[in-house]
């Protein structure tokens, strides 16, 4: 396993999945993140330019079946992860605080057209009215540590005091509009008037990349994402992918555990991953712990589609429906063992090539009832 930190030397582009040219519209629209399939290809593509003989075959077959984990952002020497779903800001004229959501627990005669034995998630029960505040995108590992063990976190104050309380704002906006001037008139071409959008990175903020395989790649500077936009891929990043000291030991007697995904999922039925049965019940995957989802906090799926540039499926790649970073499943432990670290940023997405992918990394945490 080797892990780079990754230099944007400008704006990254990863469009979203709607069409983008003259017959569907000429402006680019930019996804929520740069997804893991973007970092995978790039590595990919950058590990098989150095090996000798090109790209045969059996190189892309081992390419694809190296593991590329990220792009998670890197800020003040701490990995980021995506905000949870299951925590909103509320604001009132004391000031901001955390509130938790939670399962609820029904009363009787009360209940849910949820599947099976599926409880819905709502607010803390004791809080009687929450006004949602802006809430920071990106979380650093000692502030989302603090939430997995339950503990709430600070405030993250002013927006200018995100960075020292342990919190980050996402990359801003860079939108460009192209045109094509005639040469003899000067003025612009009909039809040839668009627009690009990219990522802006702050100078604080960097990419982390983990890779697992048998080829090693040498750092250098090499295309990331959309428009050949390029970035410096350098140094050895390993510890930032450790599982934080003492979340390990606190997970091992927790009845309740909570998975928080770090980055997108792809599952096989849509929200529900393949791994649970049709009464919710399964084995987290690499591990004997098995499990009763009891609810989940997840926004509505998000489509990642590409374009594949292998001969043999040359062309565009089916539309598939992910579900979005910082969704949570709350579940239950039925027995067996959790070993924390060694699950830490695992993938649980459905599919081999979607965990080699880095799709569905997981953060592991306790939850207790509101």
């Amino acid at each position: 396993m080797s892990a780079f930190l990754v230099t944007p030397l400008g704006s990254l582009v990863a469009r979203d999945g709607r069409p983008f040219g003259n017959n569907s519209g000429v402006r680019m629209r930019l996804a929520p993140w740069l997804y893991p399939s973007v970092a995978a290809g790039s590595f990919r593509t950058f590990l098989g330019k150095q090996q000798d003989g090109g790209f045969t075959p059996d190189l892309i077959e081992e390419l694809k079946s190296t593991a590329v984990a990220g792009p998670l952002p890197v800020v003040a020497e701490h990995l980021c992860f995506p905000a949870p779903r299951d925590l909103v800001l509320r604001e009132d004229a004391g000031g901001a605080t955390w509130v938790r959501i939670r399962p609820e627990i029904l009363a009787e005669g009360e209940g849910a057209d949820f599947p099976g034995s599926l409880l819905p998630a709502g607010l803390d029960p004791s809080v009687d009215d929450c006004k949602p505040g802006p809430a920071p995108p990106w979380w650093t590992a000692p502030r989302m540590t603090e939430w997995l063990l339950d503990e709430l976190p600070h405030p993250p104050g002013a927006r200018e005091d995100w960075l020292k309380n342990g919190f980050a704002a996402g990359p801003e906006p860079d939108l460009r509009t192209h045109l094509e001037l005639n040469d003899d008139s000067g003025a612009n071409v009909d039809g040839m008037l668009f627009q690009t959008a990219g990522f802006q990175f702050h100078e604080h903020m960097r990419l982390a990349v983990r890779v697992t395989g048998s080829l090693a790649a040498t750092p250098g500077i090499h295309p990331f994402g959309g428009e050949r936009r390029l970035a410096a891929w350098s140094g050895d990043s390993s510890a930032l992918w450790d599982c934080p000291r003492g979340l390990a030991g606190k997970l091992e007697s927790a009845e309740r555990i909570r998975l928080i995904l770090a980055t997108p999922a792809l599952f096989r039925h849509g929200w529900k991953p393949d791994w649970l049965d049709g009464h919710f019940c399964g084995t987290i995957p690499g591990s004997s712990c098995r499990v009763r989802l009891v609810s989940a906090c997840l926004e509505p799926w998000k489509p990642v589609s590409g374009w594949s540039l292998d001969t043999r499926n040359f062309g565009e790649k089916p539309v598939r429906r992910l579900v979005p970073a910082g969704a949570v499943y709350f579940f239950e432990r039925l027995g067996g063992e959790l070993a924390a670290d060694k699950l830490w940023l695992q993938p649980v997405s459905d599919g081999e090539q979607a965990r080699f992918d880095g799709f569905g990394l997981a953060l592991w945490g306790k939850w207790t009832t509101a």
